[in-house]
């Protein structure tokens, strides 16, 4: 109902029916002469009018059968929030000022809440504690006895097997003994129509009836099915608008004529229309206009409307360990009037700091850079011309040809060229999402280690004609595999589910490798997000992984693991209290130059001159735990973080991979953009580095070892990254 408020005279725009009597009086009322006395007596009521309180806290006393998250739910009064900040910046807040009216009816609304779930006698006081700015509001419940269900019944299913009917009626939210919740007797009704319409009945429906008694607090209630005739597709109409060929359309359902009827395979038929990316528009249901729901048979109507035929993407962005990037994509679909999707990509980093875009940002606001002489000394790049073909061997299946070229590296660690193709094949269950991937790579390149001592540690090739070996051209097919279960409400910032995922990589002679690269790569990683309170987040994850290959050598004509494909950890997405790739097996290098003579005792002074290489390892585990809280600033687009990670990266038989975990906490912003989740953070550690080997690069590129057991000290104990994305 309206509400007019004109200076103190309130009147409905909706008045209550009235008597002929009663009409005249009320058009009297209406008057101008009356609204002008009106608007003049209710000037003074505005400027007497007394400020809004800020509520301070909302709280419940006496409920039971009601969780206060639910209560607060269901009224309008809410307490205003406050968020502290370490105490360095005061704390983020948002005012939430008390109704008096609003406050009224909060009343009524707990009432009619508890009515609902079997309380009709339930009472509801307010205790308001006001000062002159705030006031703390309470709301006393005294539920009473609850009304129960004496008598709890389903008919209607006496023509199913008993099987199926065991299957329809398991774990409904009703049993006798129970309050009488009127709310789960409709999710009862809504449960077992869904059963009946995925086992094919189309046309089932139910029907509830209930007789309660306050006065005995007894209750009734009865369910009474029509299932109507189990039903199979009879066809398939299709309406479409665009070129894209009809039959590609009915090739990506899961309902065809002459199966049984499910509404769950109609809807998961509805979700890979669009997952397809070829329709603006995907609708699939039963065709009304031909549907009897007294047959056997029930026909289908698919209406899609194909989405433009072109796309073009662009963004850009700063990390940390990648300096300015820019990516930027064009999407041909229905290529050919074929059904295809082509996609041309490219994306670069390392902008400002690597050739050919070297603007010395390294020494500025890419200053992390300054240490990574090999994979930022040259733009990190990748094109990529792709083929999508979706329905290729049934509905979800989709199989893209790629060929690319690219640039890519690890902090510190290498930097990889090569020229390529790949044959990717996405398989997805209907009912279960269950994606799985196989993906055959063929490629031409050479990795370039960041320090030439990762080879002289790793295999003993000291020196330039040896290293050379392990850096020239060479093929590398892989054959990999990878399962995931995504059961996260959100890729992008999940706040419920877990995310899982397995991967396997191969690589042989016999796939079409040189005949060094033969290793096989096991991979798991699993994620759990929990909702706590009303926004806040809790999330942790577990990571792992190992490598299998054949013993390593000195020589570069004998098998060995690509540094590309070892474990790394540290860095924004795991253990952040530490460099990027950094712990883990690491060896040094200090130059000749840096010194005359290397007296073992002089090198803790001069930890500046010694350069950091990751050599990577063949085992890993990674464990974070992280909350994430949210703030009323900017509406709700800044959020805090706080967590911990653990982790290491070790080489099986030299170092112990539960002795060389390193723990690392930190706190963070959020901040929500165009692109997901932006982050700011920072994590503490006084970890130094792994113990390694010492190197010294003679003038003419050889290395001779100066320590066996070196240790670089820590500098500072914080470590800052930003990043986009949540780290997982």
């Amino acid at each position: 109902m309206k509400i007019l408020d004109l200076g103190g005279l309130r009147q409905s725009a909706f008045p209550p029916a009235a008597t002929p009597r009663e009409c005249p009086i009320r058009h009297r009322l209406a008057h101008p002469l009356f609204l002008l006395v009106g608007l003049a007596l209710g000037a003074g009521t505005v400027g007497a009018q007394e400020p809004q309180l800020v509520v301070k806290a909302v709280e419940f006393d006496g409920n039971r059968a009601i969780d206060d998250l639910r209560l607060a739910a269901s009224i309008a009064t809410t307490a205003s929030l406050k968020v502290p900040i370490l105490g360095l910046f005061g704390a983020l807040s948002e005012k939430r000022y008390l109704s008096e009216e609003e406050f009224r009816r909060d009343v009524f609304r707990l009432r009619i809440l508890y009515r609902q779930y079997g309380y009709p006698e339930a009472q509801v006081d307010t205790v308001v504690q006001r000062t002159a700015t705030d006031a703390r509001v309470r709301f006393v419940i005294r539920e009473g006895e609850p009304v129960r269900l004496q008598e709890f019944s389903v008919t209607g299913l006496d023509s199913l097997p008993e099987r199926e009917r065991r299957e329809v009626l398991v774990d409904l939210p009703v049993a006798a003994g129970r309050p009488f919740n009127r709310l789960l007797l409709q999710q009862a009704v809504d449960t077992i129509v869904a059963r009946l319409r995925d086992r094919g009945f189309a046309a089932a429906d139910v029907f509830r009836d209930f007789q309660t008694d306050v006065k005995s607090r007894a209750a009734r209630a009865s369910l009474e099915v029509v299932t109507g005739p189990r039903q199979v597709v009879s066809r398939i109409r299709v309406e479409a608008t665009g070129d894209v060929d009809t039959a590609l359309a009915r090739s990506l359902v899961f309902v065809q004529p002459g199966r049984r009827f499910s509404e769950r395979s109609v809807y998961a038929s509805q979700r890979n229309l669009y997952r397809a990316d070829l329709y603006r528009f995907a609708l699939v249901g039963i065709d009304s206009a031909g549907f009897d729901p007294a047959a056997g048979e029930v026909p289908l109507l698919l209406l899609v409307s194909q989405a433009p035929r072109n796309r073009v993407r662009l963004g850009g962005g700063y990390g940390t360990n990648d300096c300015f990037r820019l990516q930027a994509g064009w999407t041909h679909r229905n290529f050919l009037r074929s059904g295809n999707i082509l996609d041309l990509s490219g994306r670069a980093s390392k902008i400002g700091v690597g050739e050919p875009t070297d603007l010395g940002l390294e020494n500025s606001v890419c200053g992390p850079l300054r240490e990574d002489s090999i994979g930022s000394g040259k733009l990190n790049y990748n094109l990529t011309a792709a083929v999508r073909r979706p329905g290729v061997l049934g509905p979800t299946n989709i199989t893209t040809v790629s060929a690319f070229g690219e640039v890519r590296s690890e902090f510190t660690v290498y930097r990889r060229e090569e020229i390529g193709a790949s044959l990717r094949f996405q398989w997805e269950q209907a009912t279960r999402s269950i994606p799985v991937t196989l993906l055959y790579t063929f490629s031409y390149g050479r990795t370039l280690a960041a320090s030439p001592a990762a080879y002289c540690s790793f295999f003993g090739a000291c020196t330039p004609a040896l290293r050379a070996g392990f850096e020239q051209n060479r093929v590398l097919a892989t054959l990999g595999a990878t399962f995931a279960l995504p059961r996260a409400n959100s890729p992008v910032d999940p706040s419920r589910g877990f995310n899982g995922q397995f991967g396997v990589v191969h690589s042989a002679p016999y796939l079409g490798s040189s005949d060094v690269f033969d290793f096989t790569r096991l991979s798991a990683d699993a994620a759990w997000y929990r909702p706590v309170g009303r926004a806040a987040v809790l999330s942790w994850r577990l990571r792992g992984g190992i490598i299998f290959a054949p013993e390593r050598t000195a020589q570069a004509d004998e098998s060995f693991v690509p540094l590309e494909q070892r474990f790394y950890a540290g860095g924004p997405s795991d253990v952040r209290g530490l460099v990027r790739a950094q712990l883990g097996p690491v060896v040094y290098v200090v130059s000749r130059d840096s010194f005359d003579v290397i007296p073992p005792d002089s090198l803790p002074d001069r930890q500046s001159a010694v350069q950091v290489s990751p050599t990577g390892g063949d085992a890993t585990l990674v464990g974070n735990l992280e909350a994430r809280i949210p703030t009323p600033l900017l509406g709700g687009r800044i959020g805090l973080a706080a967590f911990v990670d653990a982790g290491t990266a070790v080489t099986r038989g030299v170092q112990d991979l539960w002795g060389t975990i390193r723990v690392t906490p930190g706190l963070g912003l959020r901040f929500v953009t165009p692109l997901g989740p932006a982050r700011v953070e920072v994590a503490y550690s006084t970890s130094d580095l792994f113990p390694g080997e010492l190197y010294v690069q003679e003038p003419d590129g050889s290395l001779t070892l100066a320590q066996a057991n070196f240790v670089r000290k820590r500098g500072s104990p914080f470590q800052f990254n930003i990043s986009v994305g949540q780290p997982f």
